[in-house]
């Protein structure tokens, strides 16, 4: 399927010389096909191209490229490239659409699920299909692997300055490796997609089985020749404009891309996707191992290094998320299991050292993924961290090096700026813990949920229930405001049963897989529960107000002061979900009626100072409270 430059050349004209016959028109749609007959224009399935090169070098802006099921590997060697690998060079203003069977007359005929188009960094045809089952150069049964990635090439597309209009659609991309090296310089050492001061939009793609001891799948950097590292590229000359990249991902998956390389500690940047100087949107996407890393701390106690982490928001970078799930993500690097490294995280890492980064998550889940000492989503640095309706479940964290504000959640350091803020609003955290060390050298805690050393932190209308984490469930460093949060049936100085619809449930044998014990899934009864509220519950109308802004929304979406008509007053709820049902305070005994067992619910209530007794709800069971129960039995229930 490789083309020499003469080939191509030869091919270029035969279609130009078409192209020149069939002036006028508005776009042109170039076909590719790996099981073509060589030596076709492009124009047509019956005339397509088997190689996607010279589709790439003949596109203008406004084309389009229709790529059918099938393998490409790169062919061209770029002259910037030390390490003299190919790799594909995205045209300006493109359109690249897979998932083709061949035949089709639309683009919305195609079927990237059924046709799958590889953009593949398997020169050679030569990969084994091995599933990774730990350290790549350490594991036993890797070390074929291993060997079989050799003649891989590590970036499989550069992306230069493109402008807007420029797409990836349905397409694959996979198989790229980068050894351990020194000295060679980006692109060739990017691995997988390298965006420099591009725009471009990434939808319903995949990336997956990538493995490189750079420890990302996609990164992207603006054009500037401040810190630049490619010596030979525009760049890197002054006189070049400078140019941030725009990113538009949707509906995309990164799952089972790995960097792991025994002999060499992080450096701290692990991210399947790594950004700097680059405004970036990410929706609907999914970073995901279909290995359990808990498993993996029972093999491979020692520099363990598996997987990546999901995203990376660098300097002056502006990043928001939303609708994506990080499953079973965990960071590279550290000693003795843990996952230790300068500024990466399992899920979510925003780095701000010169100008702020910004970072926002939306409607998010974080799942059994392994914490790095600061989180799984971490703040270093000066910037802006906002976190919203977001479910944080069965994470945890196995790490040893003692420290400051260390978070199984989300922890954020070193705000060294006024403007340092982080923002946790809305979001559920439940079931997460750190797992419980095999020797006595490991120090495990106090971990918490949330750990701020933001010098702006603002916590409120979260719930915290059922952590297990050998410490608190929040640190509170720096000027934190902690409001209407539920921790774990604890609100301030009172203890109380919030009645959620079910209670979150380990089964006795604590959260997740314990990984000391082979054999046994200890994960397989956990219950993360509702928790959602029952009614009566005293965490209805129990919150503050001034921490509602306009527009705010609970967990599930629905608006914040919801005015239950059963309770008095109009505040917002405690924790995550606001409670859109009605109660009756009076009804103790819950049977929807209201009638002389009521009063008998209430004395045994109140002689174990149950929160049901609590009718005047001041948070205390005092005798004024049967006053109260008289008063709203007979005001009845709405």
């Amino acid at each position: 399927m490789a083309h020499t430059h003469q080939t191509i050349a030869s091919v270029a004209a035969s279609a130009c010389l078409s192209l020149i016959a069939a002036a006028g028109s508005a776009q042109v749609v170039w076909h590719v096909d790996a099981d073509a007959t060589p030596g076709g224009d492009g124009l047509s399935w019956a005339s397509a191209f088997d190689d996607l090169q010279p589709a790439m070098e003949l596109a203008m802006p406004g084309d389009e490229i229709w790529v059918a099921e099938g393998v490409y590997v790169p062919s061209v060697v770029d002259p910037i490239a030390e390490a003299h690998l190919p790799y594909f060079i995205m045209p300006d203003g493109v359109a690249i659409l897979g998932g083709f069977e061949g035949s089709e007359t639309s683009a919305d005929q195609r079927d990237p699920d059924t046709f799958e188009s590889v953009i593949s960094g398997d020169l050679d045809g030569n990969d084994l299909d091995t599933p990774v089952i730990g350290q790549v150069d350490f594991a036993p049964g890797m070390l074929d692997l291993l060997v079989s990635l050799q003649d891989n090439t590590g970036t499989l597309l550069f992306v230069d300055r493109t402008g807007p209009g420029t797409r990836l659609d349905g397409l694959v991309f996979q198989g790229a490796f980068t050894p351990p090296t020194s000295g060679a310089t980006a692109p060739a050492t990017r691995n997988g997609v390298f965006v420099l001061g591009a725009s471009i939009d990434i939808d319903d793609c995949v990336f997956r089985d990538n493995i490189t001891w750079t420890p990302y799948t996609l990164v992207s950097q603006g054009c500037g020749f401040e810190d630049f590292n490619i010596p030979s590229h525009p760049c890197a000359d002054p006189a070049t404009p400078q140019r941030r990249s725009n990113i538009s991902i949707t509906q995309t998956e990164f799952v089972n891309n790995y960097s792991s390389f025994g002999g060499r500690r992080s450096a701290g940047l692990t991210a399947a996707v790594i950004v700097t100087d680059t405004d970036m949107a990410i929706a609907d996407a999914v970073f995901a191992y279909d290995i359990d890393p808990r498993q993996d701390l029972a093999s491979t106690r020692i520099d363990t290094k598996l997987g990546q982490g999901g995203v990376l928001a660098g300097d002056g970078s502006d990043v928001t998320i939303e609708r994506t799930e990080f499953i079973r993500c965990r960071p590279i690097g550290g000693t003795e299991g843990s996952a230790i490294n300068d500024v990466s995280a399992a899920g979510v890492a925003i780095l701000q050292r010169r100008p702020a980064a910004s970072l926002t998550i939306r409607d998010s889940l974080f799942q059994d993924c392994e914490s790095a000492e600061y989180g799984v989503v971490r703040g270093w640095g000066n910037g802006f961290l906002t976190i919203e309706r977001s479910r944080f479940i069965g994470n945890f964290h196995s790490g040893s090096i003692p420290g400051g504000a260390r978070a199984v959640g989300v922890g954020v350091l070193r705000g060294v700026t006024g403007e340092s803020e982080l923002r946790v609003a809305n979001s559920l955290f439940v079931g997460n813990s750190s797992i419980e060390a095999d020797d006595e050298t490991l120090d495990l805690g106090p971990f918490s949920m949330v750990a701020s050393a933001a010098l702006n932190a603002d916590i409120f209308n979260n719930t915290f229930a059922a952590n297990a984490t050998l410490g608190q469930d929040l640190f509170e460093f720096g000027q934190v405001r902690d409001r209407n949060n539920i921790f774990g049936g604890e609100v301030g100085p009172r203890d109380f049963d919030p009645l959620f619809v079910r209670d979150p449930d380990d089964g006795g044998d604590g959260w997740g897989d314990n990984p000391f014990t082979p054999g046994v899934d200890e994960s397989l009864n956990d219950d993360f529960g509702d928790l959602r509220l029952l009614p009566n519950s005293p965490a209805i109308d129990a919150g503050r107000n001034d921490a509602v802004l306009p527009g705010d929304t609970d967990l599930d979406g629905n608006p914040r002061l919801a005015d239950d008509p059963g309770i008095p007053g109009n505040r917002v709820d405690l924790g995550a979900y606001e409670f859109l049902g009605v109660s009756c305070l009076a009804d103790v005994n819950r049977d929807g009626e209201l009638t002389p067992d009521d009063f008998n619910a209430w004395v045994a209530a109140y002689n174990i100072r149950a929160q049901e007794a609590d009718q005047n709800r001041d948070g205390f069971v005092l005798q004024n409270d049967f006053n109260a129960w008289v008063l709203n039995f007979n005001t009845g229930c709405p």
